[in-house]
């Protein structure tokens, strides 16, 4: 787990909440208006995080005696119960919708 794969999984995804802990408040606190250039961003955002998810649903997990668990149906119920539904609230595309609809005729600028 602690691997140079995994490490540099980790520094990229750091990276990219960085991102999202400047610019989420940034974006709330001016009322901003997303154009297509903020889609994209969080498309790829969205497919970013989405990826993580199914990394973690891939990834062995320790059990209380430290041993790591491999069977997928006891690491979807910990990362269900767990971080699941967070994660999958930040995978949602509140850009698109705010663009569309703050976007008159609904057209791409």
């Amino acid at each position: 787990m602690y691997g140079k794969v995994a490490v540099s999984w980790k520094v990229f995804l750091f990276i990219h909440i960085g991102y999202l802990a400047f610019s989420i408040p940034y974006k709330i606190s001016f009322d901003y208006d997303p154009n297509m250039f903020d889609v994209v961003v969080d498309f790829y955002l969205t497919m970013v995080f989405l990826a993580d998810m199914l990394i973690i649903f891939l990834t062995p997990i320790p059990d209380h005696e430290g041993k790591l668990v491999y069977d997928k149906k006891v690491i979807a119920r910990a990362y269900i119960r767990r971080w699941f539904i967070f994660d999958l609230a930040v995978c949602f595309p509140f850009s698109y919708f705010r663009f569309k609809s703050t976007n008159k005729y609904g057209d791409d600028e």
